[in-house]
């Protein structure tokens, strides 16, 4: 390896088989390689009970931070889909891994720590303003603002997954961002 080349990490979003992403986090932990499985705790209902359960935030996804460049990134990136119930890691059409922004990352382990009641929130449209926090436990954190039924919502997006996170919080709190 060249003396003067740093490695760089970044976020990768690893596809998982359904209901596998637990399973993948297992193996990973055993490589051991840096993985984020974001949870919130649902409540499951059936018809004789009720449960709460930690399930996953973007089913069907494990973040890893892992360098995979070069050969050994390529070596690296063998192992993480050799995980039981690992599929592929989402790339380019070339097979280029696509790097998950850090502050993405960010912004989903921020709110989760917060232990803010969050829901998943498929998008497919076209982002609005972008804005941050201004103030509060989530200061720092950006996203788009959006109203639904008179309810602002922060989506903090996961371009990559086309999914994101709806956060609700007064409008009071946001600002533009940039």
């Amino acid at each position: 390896m060249d003396e003067d080349r740093i490695p760089t990490r970044h976020w990768y979003a690893v596809h998982t088989r359904s209901r596998h992403e637990k399973d993948v986090t297992d193996e990973l932990e055993k490589i051991p390689v840096d993985y984020y499985l974001p949870v919130t705790e649902r409540e499951r209902r059936w018809k004789d009970r009720r449960k709460k359960m930690e399930v996953p935030l973007f089913p069907g996804y494990v973040f890893v931070r892992e360098d995979f460049s070069g050969e050994e990134g390529w070596l690296r990136k063998m192992h993480v889909l050799k995980a039981r119930g690992a599929v592929k890691i989402l790339s380019t059409p070339d097979g280029d891994p696509i790097p998950v922004p850090d502050q993405e990352i960010y912004n989903v382990r921020t709110v989760l720590e917060k232990q803010l009641k969050v829901d998943p929130y498929h998008y497919d449209f076209y982002p609005g303003q972008p804005l941050r926090i201004r103030k509060g436990p989530l200061q720092g954190v950006e996203g788009i603002l959006i109203e639904r039924k008179g309810i602002h919502l922060l989506i903090l997006q996961v371009h990559l997954l086309c999914q994101a996170v709806a956060v609700t919080l007064p409008a009071a709190d946001v600002e533009a961002a940039g």
